[in-house]
């Protein structure tokens, strides 16, 4: 079980590591957490499964909290669902296809969504962006989104 809260932490250190870099703080996951609190309530409601994934993303906090302070490594804390999670949560942002986005997205009308894509595009074509890693420029474009 040791292997499995090892893993658990590893990939948690990866996802906040992402949305430290998103939103340009210390505490990546928590900020994820409470952008998802300042989300208007229409833009929220656009999104199926917000509830589940707030309620989810708070306890796989709690999860981190509890390996990283009081439970010991070696005890049977994690189980492979709780990674199938953190992998797929991992793999939604990298794809830009998390609930916060996709609430980000909604919210805009069709009119600036259109425009914003045109900035985007051309923005990066002028731009030298293969220095680039991928993950830097979703992050680029999602701080670009949140920030508006």
């Amino acid at each position: 079980m040791i292997e499995l809260n090892i893993k658990f932490l590893e990939m948690y250190k990866r996802i906040d590591k992402i949305c430290r870099d998103m939103f340009n703080c210390k505490d990546g996951i928590t900020e994820y957490i409470n952008k998802m609190e300042e989300t208007p309530f229409s833009n929220r409601s656009k999104v199926k499964y917000w509830n589940e994934f707030y309620k989810e993303i708070k306890h796989y906090r709690w999860v981190r909290n509890q390996l990283a302070h009081d439970q010991p490594l070696d005890s049977n804390f994690c189980e492979e669902s709780d990674m199938e999670w953190l992998e797929k949560f991992y793999n939604d942002l990298l794809k830009c296809n998390d609930p916060l986005t996709i609430a980000y997205k909604n919210g805009k009308t069709i009119e600036e969504t259109k425009n914003e894509s045109n900035f985007i595009e051309d923005k990066y074509i002028y731009e030298e962006v293969k220095n680039q890693s991928l993950l830097k420029r979703i992050i680029n474009r999602i701080k670009k989104w949140l920030k508006k």
